[in-house]
Formats: C-alpha cells, sequence, structure tokens
C-alpha cells in the first residue's frame, strides 16, 4: 500500500509538472502569435499610410500640372490676342494665378510654387503693361516684364521635374 501511495504521489507531481509544462507552452504560443498579429497588423497600418501619403503626393502633382497646363494655354491665347481684346485672357490668367496661389504642395514643390506665383504675377503686369500701352511703351515694357518673368517659371519647371514621381 506504501508503494502505490508513493506511486500515486509521485504520478500526481509527474502529472502536475506536465500540466504546468503544457500550460507554459500554451501560453507562450499563445503569446507567439498575438506578437505575429500585431506584427501584422503594424505592416499592414504601414503600408496604408505609404499609400496614403503616396496618393497624397499624385493628388498634388497633379493639381499643380493642371495650374501649369491651364497658364501655359492661356498665355498662348493671350499671346495672340489684340491688345484692345486681353481683358478676357488677363481676367482668365488672373483666375489661374489665384488657382495656383491657393495649391497645397507637397515639400518638394514649395520654392517652386513660390517661384511659379511670382512669375505668373510677372507676366500679369506685362500683360497690363501692353495693354495700356502707357506712352507708346506697352510692348518695351511687357517684354522686359516676360523676360523677368522666365526664370521664375523655369525654377518652378525645374522643382516639379524633382519632385518624386508618385
Amino acid at each position: 500500500m506504501l508503494v502505490l501511495g508513493i506511486g500515486f504521489t509521485v504520478y500526481q507531481n509527474e502529472s502536475r509538472k506536465a500540466a504546468a509544462t503544457q500550460k507554459a507552452q500554451r501560453e507562450a504560443d499563445l503569446k507567439a502569435q498575438q506578437n505575429r498579429a500585431d506584427q501584422e497588423r503594424e505592416a499592414l497600418k504601414k503600408a496604408a499610410e505609404e499609400a496614403k501619403a503616396k496618393d497624397i503626393l499624385s493628388t498634388a502633382l497633379k493639381s499643380a500640372d493642371d495650374v501649369m497646363a491651364r497658364w501655359d494655354d492661356a498665355v498662348t491665347i493671350a499671346t495672340s490676342t489684340a491688345r484692345m481684346s486681353l481683358s478676357t485672357p488677363i481676367a482668365n490668367l488672373q483666375a489661374i494665378k489665384r488657382d495656383a496661389t491657393a495649391l497645397t504642395v507637397p515639400p518638394c514643390l514649395a520654392a517652386g510654387k513660390t517661384a511659379l506665383i511670382k512669375g505668373m504675377e510677372l507676366m500679369l503686369e506685362g500683360y497690363l503693361e501692353f495693354m495700356a500701352n502707357t506712352g507708346k511703351l506697352g510692348s518695351v515694357i511687357a517684354a522686359s516684364k516676360f523676360d523677368e518673368a522666365k526664370p521664375h517659371i523655369d525654377n518652378y519647371k525645374a522643382a516639379r521635374s524633382a519632385c518624386p514621381t508618385p
């Protein structure tokens, strides 16, 4: 009986140890699963943030490209318009300049936007001088303003081409 009692006690101790080991293993497995799930969640969150940032960049650059294309088209029209009929093309150019001013651009284009606005302002001043033709010097003053505006517009274009492609 004594042997049976000792055997039973040893069995219980071994069973408890095995149960404790199994419980510890289950807890370790569960913790490992939770860690993997957390890592996967973080990876998905990071990928979503990167996609969102890429989409924002793409949208901002598309808006800037659209404004520049509209500006170029409007300048082409204004350049081929008679002095007396420039009021409508100038109004269109002013509206496009306001759109450019309102643009939200990525950091890679911030300095370019400033240059673009300055170039647009100089171009508008040139067209207004040409239209007013003060002292019959409208063409000369306008040409000077256009020449002054060109490097600003070129600076914008250089900044735009330096922005990453989304």
